[in-house]
């Protein structure tokens, strides 16, 4: 073999041995990618009152998202559902800190907060997908019992659905593989929100202190759970409540 085509070989070889070992620290620093459902968090009549808004106003639209859009609106541009911002910031961002362990001195920015409709008349479900953000949350606005099928499915919680009930807030890392599951008659309102931790950060360098971005954001987590699911309607597969976890060299593999 000829002299440089070695150099770049060796060059090539020690590139991928790097990348690799950079990828394994992510893979042994990060923490679980737990899935958090609190039950109670808006009352009945704040989410009949905000999905009776969001059809009077009529502002839906499929442009926002690029990559995964869904029929949604931006709250902000609707003044009368400020009220629902607020209570976001004041409820949910703090169980989020909580739930994550989030590191006080952080900020937890809320980057998109949109309302979502998913029907058969209109667009009713979306595929597998990962946010962009450090955490993502929904707020089921809708009761279970007012659309078929349907809930937000985890890759690696398994194929069963979180049907959450009125109210409750499903809380996860923004980067684990999830969907909306089809619904197959009615409406499902779901109001989410995208939130960035601190910088956002994605790597660790292994000195990372618990409860920062770049542990937190799901897309390195080998393990992931679902904790404390109250305000879950039905019983849930045991599986989805056990700790599942792959090994690295699958992670790997599967990437």
């Amino acid at each position: 073999m000829p002299r440089r085509h070695s150099t770049l070989m060796r060059a090539a070889c020690a590139a991928i041995t790097s990348g690799l070992a950079f990828v394994w620290l992510q893979l042994v620093f990060h923490a679980p990618a737990r899935v958090h459902v609190r039950g109670g968090v808006f009352s009945a009549a704040e989410c009949e009152h905000a999905i009776a808004i969001a059809e009077a106003e009529a502002a839906w639209t499929k442009k926002r998202h690029a990559f995964y859009p869904t029929e949604d609106f931006e709250l902000r541009t609707v003044a009368a559902l400020a009220n629902v911002s607020e209570a976001v910031e004041s409820r949910v961002l703090p169980l989020l800190r909580g739930a994550f362990g989030v590191r006080e001195e952080l900020n937890l920015t809320l980057n998109d907060l949109f309302l979502v409709r998913y029907s058969t008349a209109g667009q009713a479900g979306l595929t597998m997908h990962v946010d962009g953000t450090t955490l993502s949350f929904s707020v089921a606005l809708s009761e279970p019992n007012e659309y078929a099928s349907g809930g937000i499915e985890f890759e690696l919680l398994g194929s069963a659905p979180i049907r959450a009930e009125r109210g409750a807030v499903v809380m996860h890392p923004g980067h684990i593989r999830h969907r909306g599951a089809t619904v197959t008659a009615g409406r499902r309102y779901v109001l989410v929100g995208f939130v960035d931790v601190g910088s956002g950060r994605m790597v660790t360098y292994g000195a990372s202190p618990p409860g920062s971005p770049e542990l937190l954001h799901g897309l390195f987590a080998t393990c992931t759970q679902l904790v404390a699911p109250s305000g879950v309607a039905g019983e849930l597969p045991r599986e989805m409540t056990d700790e599942r976890c792959m090994g690295k060299l699958t992670w790997l593999w599967n990437f």
